[in-house]
């Protein structure tokens, strides 16, 4: 696992990082002075990895050149996918907000009207800060994480519709609060 890796990371480097129609290293997110590269996999694969690049005896010039992460479920400190209906966990370096989350044969994490979003956000804000918020899904339809302004009406299933507690559909309901939370995570006040 570890050559696959350090394949990613030079694929990463070569094509997004370091080339200029992408904007070059300064589009690219720094944390502990290198760009940021997060690995996915179920939670027992994040271990799985940690160990196999740790471990991984061959040449990691490409993979060095990155702070690597991982993502999985929602566990603290780990950069998140699918969030769990425990909600955001608390950690001093990432913090992973998500209004919901469900896909096609799972048991999903309800959005409650904008409640689990809300609750999200007020664990984050109600506790010490963290380095980094992260939002699951700017426009993740499919496994319902978007908070993006979109049009719900025609969806099949209710509960995937973005009601607000007046019974009303409500499409730039998460992207307001979304900008409401930053808002006031920048010490600003919200618009609510």
């Amino acid at each position: 696992m570890g050559l696959c890796m350090e394949k990613e990371a030079e694929d990463v480097y070569d094509s997004f990082y370091n080339n200029p129609s992408y904007g070059g290293p300064d589009n690219y997110y720094q944390l502990n002075g290198k760009p940021l590269i997060v690995y996915w996999g179920p939670i027992s694969w994040g271990d799985d990895l940690v160990f196999s690049w740790d471990s991984y005896g061959e040449d990691q010039t490409y993979g060095n050149c990155f702070t690597m992460r991982y993502a999985a479920h929602v566990f603290s400190g780990t950069y998140g996918w699918n969030i769990l209906p425990g909600g955001t966990q608390r950690h001093n370096e990432v913090e992973v907000v998500s209004p919901g989350w469900g896909f096609s044969g799972t048991n999903p994490v309800l959005r409650n009207c904008g409640d689990f979003y809300s609750e999200c956000w007020n664990f984050v804000l109600r506790n010490p800060k963290p380095r980094i918020v992260m939002i699951a899904g700017f426009n993740d339809y499919l496994e319902r994480t978007a908070v993006f302004t979109t049009d719900t009406s025609n969806l099949i299933i209710d509960g995937e519709k973005w009601y607000g507690h007046n019974g009303q559909l409500h499409p730039s309901m998460y992207w307001d609060m979304t900008i409401d939370n930053i808002n006031t995570l920048r010490g600003g006040c919200g618009n609510g």
